[in-house]
């Protein structure tokens, strides 16, 4: 929904530079999605991963 993708938009406008946007898609095309998930531990503030994770239950089963 709309809320839901502004959220996410919010959650990378507030991370986005050009480093970044480097370092995390190193993670998702060499598929390291251990890496990735330590890396937004590292980078995103404890609200912003609680907020990807009840986004990512809501949507889990789309990408089954």
């Amino acid at each position: 929904d709309e809320e839901d993708k502004e959220t996410v938009n919010d959650i990378i406008t507030n991370h986005m530079s050009t480093e970044t946007m480097k370092e995390a898609s190193s993670y998702i095309t060499s598929g390291d999605t251990a890496g990735l998930k330590q890396y937004a531990k590292d980078t995103l503030t404890a609200s912003e991963l609680e907020q990807i994770k009840e986004l990512y239950n809501k949507y889990k089963s789309t990408f089954q």
